[in-house]
């Protein structure tokens, strides 16, 4: 990578940071815009992210990839500047009325739609990953696409052994990381929806191996528990079957 193309690119204040990744605000000078500009360390990771990214092509509640190109040893992602705020920060929610809830929770749905048409796996769909837009009530977009995997054949990604133990997700990821489909991301957005719900993510209980927490709305919590099921088998087996409970709820 030469450095001419670097110099295509003001940079500026860092918006976000990760394990091995930072997140800057930048100005796109060629094409007079602002961008958000992801450094990463892991330079095959960010080129697997990039894939995915260029894969799932355009959707209002995804962000844009503009450009990818490594400097320094190191791996620049130039995409959408998002203007909003997350759902919440490590494990502090912020806790949103019912209707706003549900209605979050059907954006992220058609968002996570979108991508399995695409043979795509988000799997990380935490308050923290979803950026609600300044100005635009229950708006979404669904960022972060580096725990995000493309689905092999009978649309399933099989991944290793996974031995750490992550918050907010089903006992394939947390434990096992062998198995994942849709059934995954739809575990991970029933999550979202609990604790948007709550103001506070479910609790996961080692003895059962599940998540446990209570709604005040009993259909609700019937919907919710079945999204969220031990066996995959049980939840719902697409976004649009999922959307539809919630929106008969």
């Amino acid at each position: 990578m030469s450095k001419k193309k670097w110099q295509n690119y003001e940079i500026g204040q860092c918006i976000g940071r990760g394990l091995q990744s930072q997140v800057f605000r930048g100005y796109d000078i060629a094409n007079k815009r602002e961008v958000a500009i992801k450094k990463r360390v892991n330079i095959k990771g960010a080129e697997k992210e990039v894939d995915i990214m260029r894969n799932y092509g355009q959707h209002p509640a995804l962000p844009k990839l503009y450009d990818y190109f490594t400097f320094k040893h190191r791996a620049y992602i130039i995409m959408e500047y998002i203007d909003g705020e997350p759902l919440g920060r490590g494990r502090k929610v912020k806790k949103k009325n019912e209707k706003d809830a549900l209605e979050i929770t059907v954006n992220v749905l058609r968002a996570l739609g979108h991508l399995h048409k695409h043979n795509i796996l988000h799997g990380d769909t935490l308050p923290k990953n979803v950026m609600t837009l300044k100005g635009q009530q229950n708006s979404i977009k669904i960022i972060d696409f580096g725990f995000s995997f493309k689905k092999g054949k009978a649309g399933v990604f099989k991944g290793k052994k996974w031995f750490g133990k992550v918050t907010g997700k089903p006992i394939e990821l947390r434990e096992q990381f062998l198995l994942l489909d849709d059934t995954t991301d739809i575990y991970v957005a029933a999550f979202l929806c609990v604790s948007l719900l709550n103001g506070h993510q479910p609790q996961w209980d080692e003895k059962d191996g599940r998540h446990i927490f209570n709604l005040e709305n009993s259909r609700l919590q019937a919907i919710m528990e079945k999204a969220m099921s031990k066996e995959k088998a049980f939840r719902y087996s697409t976004t649009e079957a999922f959307i539809y409970a919630l929106e008969q709820s």
